[in-house]
């Protein structure tokens, strides 16, 4: 999405502190800034990447033991290739360059709206000889594919 991760992080460190910002490679996730907030009331989280890692983020909250999951909000400047998340919640098709300071106002001032996630359970039929398959149970967050738009 342009490798524009690293300077992003320096921004954001510089206008709204240091011990605000969590790189979430070194920190190996987004669990480390959770735990570090899990008492913040109107938490406000800016996810910066594209859609992985706004669904890391957000998978990270679902097992996370945060005290106020309720005021928890997620913006997110779009650094990642497709960014059809942030799209789809009016953040842009990407970022370009410009100053953060707007965009962290925009997010400071957003109103929150809700976000419908869902979860398939798939369980084989035991004549299907993966009885005993352990089949991953992903949250999806705005879009699935079972492969037929894949030809």
């Amino acid at each position: 999405g342009g490798l524009q991760g690293q300077v992003v992080f320096e921004q954001l460190r510089a206008q709204i502190g240091e011990a605000n910002v969590y790189d979430l490679v070194k920190d190996h996730g987004p669990q480390k800034g959770l735990k570090d907030n899990q008492h913040e009331k109107n938490l406000r989280i800016i996810a910066c990447g594209g859609d992985g890692t706004v669904g890391w983020v957000l998978s990270a909250l679902d097992t996370s033991q945060m005290q106020y999951m309720d005021f928890i909000s997620v913006g997110v400047i779009p650094l990642g290739t497709g960014n059809d998340m942030a799209r789809f919640l009016g953040w842009g098709v990407g970022y370009r360059g410009e100053g953060l300071g707007p965009a962290i106002q925009s997010l400071a001032k957003s109103e929150s709206r809700l976000l419908d996630r869902w979860q398939i359970d798939v369980k084989p039929t035991e004549d299907s000889g993966t009885a005993n398959l352990k089949i991953p149970q992903p949250v999806f967050n705005n879009y699935l594919s079972f492969g037929a738009d894949a030809q």
